[in-house]
Parts: C-alpha cells; sequence; structure tokens
C-alpha cells in the first residue's frame, strides 16, 4: 500500500510482517504519552489493544493533544479509538475503558508487544510482572516535570525485567499534578517510545535505556550487565494486592441514593461548597479504627461517593475508607472534570 512506502523502505520485510500480524500492540494509559504513542503506531498501521479508565480533563489538555475542550468528563478510551480509526482506518483498534488489572491484563498474552504509557508505579510493576510471567517484551516509558525515561525489558533471556532494575515498589510520587509538565517533554519521550516500539517490530532491539534530564538525554547500556531477576508463581502472587486499583465513576454516574462527600481540606472546600458533608482525606487518614467513623458521621450501609479536586485525593481516601468495611466510589476528575 502507497501509505507504508516510506517508511518501509527504513523499516523493512520484518515490520511489514509484525504489521500485518492479527497480534495486535497493547497500550496501556492514554494520558499524554499514550495518546501521542498510540497516533505514531496507528499511523504506522500498527493493530491497537488500548486501556485507560480515565476522563478527559481540563488541565491535561495542554499535553494530551488528542482530546478536545468539548470531550471533557468523556471516557479516553472511547475517544482515543475514534480518533486512532479516523487517522488510519486499515488499522483495528480494540479499547477496553479501564485501568489495567489483574483480570483485564490476561489478554497482553496475546499481544506482541506491550507499552507502558501509565502514571503511577502500581501500573508500572502490574505490567512489568504480568509481561514476565507472559513472556512478553514491553517499553517503559515515563514523564514528570522536565524528567522521563524509555526501556526495553523482557526482550529475551538476558534482557533487564523492569524490577531488577527498579526494585523498590514506591507508591508516592508527586505527579504531574504536583511537579508539573509541559507538552514538548511529553512529545520527545512519546515519541523515543514509538521509536523503540516501531524498531523492535523491525527486528532491532534497543539495549539501552534514555534518560532524560532538564532537556539532555543520557543512556545506560544494559548489554553485558546483569539485569535479570525471574520471579516465581508465588512470589507473583503475593505482589497481588499492590495492584489493587479501583475504578472510579463520572459525575453522571453518581448514584441518586448515594452521600457525596467532599475530601478536600476545609479551607479549600469554602470556595465551592457542593455537598455539606466535608471529611479532608488528612482526617480520614488519622482514622485508626471503625469505630471511630460514626464521629465523621460516615456510617455502615451507606453508599459515599467521594470526590476532591483532581480525583487523586478522593482515590486514596476511598481506599482507607474500604479497608474499614464501608461502600465507596471516587469521582474521576474531581471538580476540575466536572
Amino acid at each position: 500500500m502507497d501509505r507504508y512506502i516510506t517508511q518501509s523502505k527504513i523499516l523493512g520485510e520484518k515490520f511489514e510482517v509484525a504489521r500485518s500480524s492479527s497480534e495486535p500492540v497493547a497500550v496501556i494509559g492514554l494520558g499524554g504519552l499514550g495518546s501521542l504513542v498510540g497516533s505514531y503506531l496507528a499511523g504506522a498501521g500498527i493493530n491497537l489493544l488500548i486501556f485507560d479508565g480515565d476522563i478527559v480533563v481540563p488541565r491535561n489538555l495542554h499535553r494530551q493533544i488528542i482530546y478536545r475542550d468539548e470531550q471533557v468528563g468523556q471516557r479516553k478510551a472511547h475517544l482515543a479509538k475514534s480518533f486512532y480509526e479516523a487517522l488510519n482506518p486499515h488499522i483495528k483498534v480494540d479499547a477496553v475503558p479501564e485501568n489495567l488489572s489483574l483480570e483485564n491484563g490476561r489478554s497482553l498474552e496475546s499481544c506482541s508487544l506491550i507499552l507502558d504509557c501509565t502514571d503511577n508505579y502500581a501500573s508500572h510493576y502490574l505490567i512489568a510482572d504480568l509481561c514476565e510471567e507472559f513472556e512478553r517484551p514491553y517499553i517503559a516509558a515515563s514523564c514528570e516535570a522536565r524528567r522521563g525515561f524509555v526501556g526495553l525489558f523482557n526482550y529475551g533471556l538476558e534482557s533487564p525485567t523492569y524490577r531488577a532494575l527498579f526494585p523498590e515498589v514506591r507508591f508516592e510520587c508527586g505527579g504531574c499534578s504536583q511537579s508539573g509538565i509541559i507538552g514538548p517533554n511529553v512529545g520527545i519521550i512519546a515519541s523515543l517510545q514509538a521509536q523503540y516500539a516501531l524498531k523492535y517490530l523491525a527486528g532491532e532491539v534497543q539495549e539501552k535505556m534514555v534518560f532524560m534530564t532538564d532537556d539532555e538525554l543520557k543512556y545506560l547500556n544494559f548489554k553485558g550487565r546483569k539485569l535479570r531477576e525471574l520471579h516465581t508463581s508465588d512470589y507473583y502472587n503475593k505482589l497481588s494486592d499492590q495492584y489493587l486499583e479501583k475504578q472510579g465513576i463520572t459525575w453522571a454516574e453518581v448514584p441518586r441514593n448515594s452521600q457525596l462527600v467532599d475530601v478536600r481540606e476545609f479551607d479549600e472546600v469554602k470556595k465551592s461548597l457542593i455537598t455539606d458533608m466535608v471529611v479532608p482525606l488528612s482526617v480520614i487518614r488519622e482514622v485508626s479504627e471503625a469505630s471511630i467513623l460514626p464521629k465523621l458521621r460516615l456510617m455502615p450501609g451507606v453508599h459515599y461517593v467521594l470526590f476532591c479536586k483532581s480525583g487523586l485525593r478522593s482515590l486514596r481516601a476511598s481506599r482507607i475508607l474500604d479497608s474499614f468495611g464501608l461502600k465507596t466510589s471516587y469521582v474521576l476528575g474531581g471538580i476540575e472534570g466536572r
């Protein structure tokens, strides 16, 4: 097909075979990185399996440039699927409007390559372990502030694993909402990740990891390094509790018989009062036993829907309250996604 003539001159016959394969490439996370990476792969003629349980929120539009103002509040997975299929009507795109989990992650076994474009450590390690169990190659990438990295893992028996390079599980990080991010930096990392993917599908393995710090690129060469760490199924099963990711709901999905709870701090609530029930995350974190909950007006048998400014604090609060036996949900995107 004329559409692919110029890229085939560089990527060659092996890539054309991979492009024609029924095995899709998985793109997990459709934020700044994933939405751009997916665009490059779709344009190159690659069939895709995409995952994301989040919605479009205004604060991310400067770097998630495939989405529009009028799409705020809509699911990224559905929007990205439509965008990629419009970009290249000759490819197949399957969309999963959920965050990756142990359950839906089983579908990765049918993929030729997995791209980790997520923005949290729980997902990074879940993807790493699933790919190791399924013996699937994957390319991890991350970007925050003026830093980022791209690396290929699990591409052979002597290749590095993510856990061998990053053995410590870190669940608290600044994230883009706290550390900041600009679009071009995301674009650099996304372009590198897409290039790694195209080269791998063409049979060229990048045995080095790229780090970006203050707009400067540095490399860590994997070749000759002992970075392989195999895990048993018992080890894998013990890690399962690290991956429990609650699925959020949109404002439109809030049940009528539920109780809204604002988990922002009291000084923030004065600016935008949506409900008269305010229980800040800082207070919830101090709860040591279930008997304290009634003092906060939190009772068993009630479905509480938590919200905050962006959705991050309400997710954390929801996890804590769930551990005490309450039924909770949290609103994706928070007030900014309303």
